[in-house]
């Protein structure tokens, strides 16, 4: 069994699962690297640029985290790119459009609409309970 102890000292140190005013990342972006959807070299070279971005975007006081994951399911269209909390997917993910998603997304908080396929947001229970208040 995992030493739960050291797993979230590791998610601590990282900003993961900290609340967002103490540190925690603001967005998550999940880019597929598997190669059903696109070329995986393509897909690759996508994450190096949001990767590279965030470390940009982090000198600006802003909080970006990329995870490269190897299969977003849908397998056509890709790179996909997923961006939460808003949810926000998207489609045809090249690297100069990654440039312009980090840009818009991820430095303004302003979808780049011409590659969104759909978004779904999450909700925490405390913003959901709030909200029927």
């Amino acid at each position: 069994m995992a030493d739960v102890k050291k797993l979230r000292e590791k998610a601590a140190k990282r900003g993961i699962g900290t609340a967002t005013g103490g540190g925690g990342y603001e967005r998550h972006v999940l880019v597929c690297v598997g190669g059903s959807c696109s070329a995986k070299s393509e897909n690759e070279a996508t994450l190096k640029i949001f990767r590279r971005r965030a470390k940009v975007l982090e000198s600006q006081g802003h909080r970006v985290y990329c995870t490269p994951v190897e299969c977003l399911q849908l397998c056509r269209g890709g790179p996909l790119v997923v961006i939460y909390p808003e949810g926000t997917w998207y489609h045809s993910v090249s690297p100069s459009v990654a440039e312009r998603i980090a840009d818009m997304h991820l430095g303004q908080g302003q979808p780049l609409e011409e590659h969104v396929i759909t978004s779904n947001a999450l909700h925490s229970e405390r913003n959901d309970s709030a909200e029927q208040n």
